[in-house]
């Protein structure tokens, strides 16, 4: 089962080795969740893009990472809150 430091992730790694590797995702690939599962995370940022409106997240954790989400509409959600987010999708690359 793929995971995201100690969260389980959704997305298929099958045929994949086990080990490390890097998932690329697009922001439409994260989602917003109000379920006890889930990444952690703050809202860095909000802006507005050709797509519709991004947030970017930073996930609880030392590393300073950053993931961008597609934020729907009528989605109220400002920055500095705490929120936690799914990542359903995306493609696996071993390192």
């Amino acid at each position: 089962q793929p995971m995201f430091r100690d969260q389980p992730l959704s997305v298929s790694a099958a045929g994949l080795p086990d080990g490390p590797a890097d998932l690329h995702a697009r922001p439409a690939d994260i989602a917003f969740t109000d379920g006890p599962g889930g990444i952690a995370g703050t809202v860095a940022a909000l802006r507005r893009s050709a797509g519709g409106r991004r947030a970017e997240i930073r996930p609880d954790g030392p590393d300073g990472l950053l993931l961008e989400v597609a934020v729907g509409d009528g989605t109220a959600i400002a920055r500095g809150d705490a929120v936690r987010i799914e990542i359903r999708g995306g493609r696996f690359f071993p390192r």
